[in-house]
């Protein structure tokens, strides 16, 4: 399915926002997961946010890799948070049971705990 992905990673203050575009498969891998640790690596870094706006596909490897980047965030005690998920990415994720990581509205809602 890959018709191109691109994955941006933006820090400011002590929030770390990862911004996911296009079709994210087994060819996004690799740089979603160097895009984690970068953000593990960051010490000040007290929020994790997944920006999936603009993001279209997701597949179960990317999920993973989200569920992994959650499980990271628990460990340092960080928030992390999924915001702007739609259609099917939305959908990949509350089939794969991952519906608590997302914001309320699929918007900027509120950041919760994890």
């Amino acid at each position: 399915m890959t018709e191109g992905f691109d994955i941006a990673l933006r820090t400011r203050g002590g929030t770390a926002r990862l911004i996911l575009s296009g079709d994210l498969d087994l060819a996004a891998v690799s740089d979603l997961r160097a895009a984690f640790a970068r953000v593990n690596a960051e010490p000040a870094c007290g929020t994790v946010l997944v920006d999936l706006g603009r993001a279209t596909f997701i597949d179960s490897t990317i999920i993973g890799i989200l569920e992994a980047g959650r499980q990271a965030a628990a460990e340092r005690d960080r928030t992390f948070v999924a915001t702007h998920a739609r259609g099917l990415v939305k959908r990949a994720l509350v089939v794969a049971g991952l519906a608590a990581i997302l914001d309320s509205a699929g918007r900027n809602a509120p950041v919760v705990r994890v």
